[in-house]
């Protein structure tokens, strides 16, 4: 069933960690690591988000290539370059 209050608390919890990346521009302070966590903090929360808006029961991972597997599995058509995020999973 899909659950649209918790994609919202989802996106809102990604948008958090978007702002704190777009503050993390200075690689002088903050070290690439850093930023590169939250980005995949970021993108896992939206693809959890989709999942739940979609009614899509999604495991506890931080494995993003299993979330988009989860999504077109479920018939989503995931746009192709999307896919390339994939690599942000070793960052969590």
């Amino acid at each position: 069933m899909s659950d649209p209050e918790h994609a919202r608390l989802l996106l809102e919890m990604a948008g958090k960690d978007f702002r704190a990346m777009r503050g993390m521009t200075d690689a002088e302070i903050f070290a690439d690591s850093i930023f590169s966590f939250h980005a995949q903090q970021t993108v896992e929360k939206v693809l959890k988000a989709w999942c739940s808006w979609m009614g899509i029961a999604y495991p506890r991972t931080h494995d993003i290539e299993r979330l988009f597997q989860l999504l077109e599995e479920s018939g989503v058509q995931v746009p192709a370059g999307f896919t390339s995020l994939t690599g942000l999973t070793d960052l969590a």
